[in-house]
């Protein structure tokens, strides 16, 4: 592995550690690049740095216990690919879905692009049909919410 890879692993192990477990948004900039552009943002979030910010703030209002565990981390060049698991109990309005108390597992996959020590290109796809069907919102996945796969 060369060393520009390497550090990329440890710059996206450590924004998982210090922003996203810790609710820190005002760590995004030391992480993400200005010209940072998000190819696949959550709902209701600008593609930009500024959108980081907010995801994870209303993330973590509808999920206030929420943790990311990083479960693979693989390096090639300037990209990195991830796989995290996050967890939460659902305490706050999710999409307009009332709290429910449950608490949900739910993985995302994910690359993201480095350029000189920040991410600045991110494509990612949460399970959300595995989430909203813990949630029990059968009305969009009705076979989830049942139990069943």
């Amino acid at each position: 592995m060369k060393a520009g890879e390497e550090e990329n692993r440890v710059l996206l192990r450590r924004f998982v550690d210090e922003v996203i477990n810790t609710g820190d948004v005002g760590l995004v900039p030391g992480f993400v690049g200005e010209e940072f552009v998000d190819h696949d943002p959550p709902p209701g979030a600008s593609p930009d740095i500024s959108g980081i910010g907010r995801a994870f703030t209303r993330g973590r209002a509808s999920f206030p216990d929420f943790h990311a565990t990083v479960e693979d981390l693989v390096s090639e060049g300037d990209r990195v690919a991830y796989r995290w698991t996050f967890r939460g109990t659902h305490l706050g309005d999710f999409g307009g879905i009332p709290p429910t108390g449950r608490v949900a597992i739910w993985s995302v996959i994910g690359i993201a692009r480095f350029a000189e020590g920040k991410m600045v290109e991110r494509w990612q796809r949460l399970d959300t049909a595995g989430l909203l069907g813990q949630l029990g919102d059968s009305a969009v996945v009705p076979q989830a919410a049942e139990g069943r796969p």
